[in-house]
C-alpha cells in the first residue's frame, strides 16, 4: 500500500545513498534485492587509531633531524629528541632499541676535544662525556633513514635542491659536501651532477678529519 510504513522503509534502503556506489546494474540489483529481503551488509572492520598507534609503537621509526633525532611512535606522533636536552645514556638506549646494540669507540683526536662514538650498522652517535652532540649515517643494506621531508642516503642532488634551494655544495678532501648554513642536515655526495646521490649525512658536531 503506497505510503505505508513498509514502503517507506523499503524506499529508504534503496535510495542512492545505499545503492549509488554500484555502477553495474547487476550489482545494483543485487544490493537492492538484499535490502528488500531485510538483509543488511555487514560493516567492513577498519583499524582504529589506537590499533595503528599500537602497531607504530611496537615498531618505532627513527627520523633524522638537524637538531637531533625523532622517533615516529604513532600514525602522526613524533617524539623529538634534541641534542640540547637528550643525554648520551638516553639516546644510546633509543638507538639500541630501534637499530640494535652498538659499540662505543673513543675518538681522542677530534678538533673540538676528545669525543666518543656509539655506532651500529653505519649509524653513529657522537658523544661528549654524558652529552650527545651529533649523529652521522653512512647507511647499510636494507635500512634507509630520512628526515621528515625525505633527506637521506640515495636522494639525488636535483631532488635535494628542489627541497632545499639554499644548499651549497663544496668539493673538499672528503669529496663533494652539501651544507645549508647549519640550519639543516649536512652530508656528502657521489658527485656534483644533478643525478649524483647522497652517500652519507650528519648533523650537530662532526669529527671528520679533512
Amino acid at each position: 500500500m503506497p505510503g505505508s510504513p513498509t514502503e517507506r522503509w523499503f524506499t529508504a534502503l534503496v535510495t542512492p545513498r545505499a545503492c549509488a556506489a554500484a555502477l553495474v546494474f547487476v550489482v545494483l540489483q543485487a544490493g537492492c534485492s538484499s535490502a528488500s529481503n531485510g538483509a543488511r551488509p555487514s560493516p567492513t572492520p577498519t583499524p582504529t587509531v589506537t590499533a595503528l598507534a599500537s602497531a607504530a609503537a611496537a615498531k618505532p621509526v627513527l627520523l633524522l633531524a638537524p637538531d637531533g633525532l625523532g622517533v615516529l611512535v604513532g600514525p602522526a606522533s613524533i617524539r623529538n629528541l634534541p641534542f640540547a636536552t637528550t643525554t648520551a645514556a638516553e639516546i644510546t638506549r633509543v638507538i639500541s632499541n630501534i637499530l640494535g646494540a652498538g659499540k662505543v669507540t673513543a675518538v681522542p683526536a677530534c678538533g673540538q676535544g676528545p669525543r666518543s662514538t656509539y655506532s651500529v650498522n653505519g649509524f653513529a652517535l657522537l658523544l661528549d662525556g654524558a652529552a650527545w652532540v651529533g649523529w652521522s649515517d653512512e647507511g647499510t643494506p636494507g635500512r634507509v633513514l630520512t628526515s621528515t621531508d625525505g633527506v637521506g642516503i640515495g636522494v639525488s642532488l636535483a631532488t635535494l635542491r628542489s627541497m632545499h634551494p639554499d644548499i651549497k655544495v663544496v668539493d673538499n678532501s672528503l669529496g663533494p659536501e652539501f651544507t645549508e648554513g647549519g640550519t639543516n642536515i649536512n652530508g656528502f655526495l657521489s658527485g656534483t651532477l644533478p643525478a649524483s646521490t647522497i652517500t652519507s649525512v650528519y648533523a650537530g658536531e662532526s669529527c671528520f678529519f679533512r
